[in-house]
């Protein structure tokens, strides 16, 4: 099942008495779990920083996160954000198979060039006209533009 990331942070009404957070916190998961049986909850979080919590859970579906994220919402006392978290291991899967991909798409257009010229290369992080002094953009390299034919 996807795992997602919700931060929350509580508006300050909802801080004006500590012990109500517990029971607020009572009240939200109750309806979480009427609401959405087959979410399952992995971990909460307290946190310092931009929110003041963080939780972590599953979801059959982006839908099911979403009701978690408007469940929270609809007590009127915090905003939330979620992400969907991909494990690492997932990642590292995903990102080598795009690099084999792009290995083989870089080759597509080296051949490209040498067939025609329906390949430009250009300076995407260049300032065009103007005397380009960050370091980044001057660092940039070339992009290489792949324009199919008509």
């Amino acid at each position: 099942m996807p795992s997602y990331i919700m931060q929350t942070r509580l508006s300050p009404e909802a801080l004006k008495r500590p012990d109500s957070v517990a029971e607020l916190n009572q009240q939200v998961e109750a309806r979480i779990k009427k609401e959405c049986p087959d979410v399952r909850w992995i971990a909460n979080y307290a946190v310092l920083g931009l929110c003041d919590y963080l939780d972590i859970f599953e979801a059959p579906d982006a839908e099911s996160a979403t009701k978690v994220a408007l469940l929270v919402r609809s007590f009127g006392h915090a905003t939330t954000e979620t992400w969907l978290a991909t494990p690492w291991d997932r990642f590292v899967t995903l990102a080598k198979s795009l690099a084999t991909e792009d290995i083989g798409a870089i080759d597509s257009l080296v051949d490209a060039r040498e067939e025609s010229d329906i390949i430009t290369e250009s300076a995407l992080y260049s300032c065009p006209g103007t005397a380009c002094t960050d370091p980044f953009l001057q660092a940039a390299p070339a992009a290489v533009v792949y324009t199919p034919p008509p």
